[in-house]
């Protein structure tokens, strides 16, 4: 699939606002990949796609999910961390995607996870740091993405794990091993 036929998909199924967020993405995942050797086709294709289930309704969503067998304890979290493995079902299912890259960095985009390729890395922190983000210190994850990829990203688990305990949110499994996996490395 082309970007640009990419981008009409996901313009039609997205508010406006978030239709921004997303070529916000596109824009940080290009620069991203550009700046620590990933494909760039991947990783705006990736971009592009990553949030095409966020506005789906949450029955659709578990429908998805429980059909193709994807992790039942999935559904024991909030339903806003299912649009991303739904995206990538529905990008397979719908649009014939079959990159195995491209339909991880979508699946993995908002809890991440342990051993994540560079491609999962970029999109993964495209997503925190677009700029339309305005989360607190959301600066400072910039900066660091200027020259660490796994440092801006364990900084980007941080505040998340930091922000979900503020709320009294479960954490997904996924976001530990990927925090512990790059903390582990970096202490090596």
């Amino acid at each position: 699939m082309e970007l640009t036929q990419a981008v009409e998909i996901v313009k039609a199924k997205l508010p406006d606002k978030r239709f921004r967020h997303v070529l916000g993405v596109i824009d940080t995942a290009r620069d991203l990949a550009i700046r620590f050797g990933a494909d760039v086709s991947k990783a705006m294709l990736a971009a592009a796609l990553h949030d095409i289930a966020k506005y789906e309704a949450s029955e659709q969503m578990k429908r998805y999910l429980t059909e193709n067998n994807e992790t039942p304890e999935l559904l024991q979290f909030h339903t806003e961390l299912w649009h991303a493995p739904v995206g990538a079902l529905i990008v397979q299912q719908e649009y014939g995607i079959d990159d195995e890259e491209v339909l991880s960095a979508i699946r993995f985009h908002t809890t991440g996870r342990a051993k994540m390729s560079l491609l999962e890395k970029i999109i993964f922190l495209a997503d925190y740091i677009e700029p339309g983000r305005t989360t607190p210190r959301v600066d400072e994850c910039r900066k660091l993405a200027e020259s660490n990829l796994d440092g801006a990203i364990i900084f980007a688990y941080q505040r998340t794990i930091e922000y979900l305990v503020s709320k009294c949110a479960k954490i997904h499994p996924e976001t530990i091993y990927g925090y512990n996996d790059l903390i582990g490395a970096s202490t090596n």
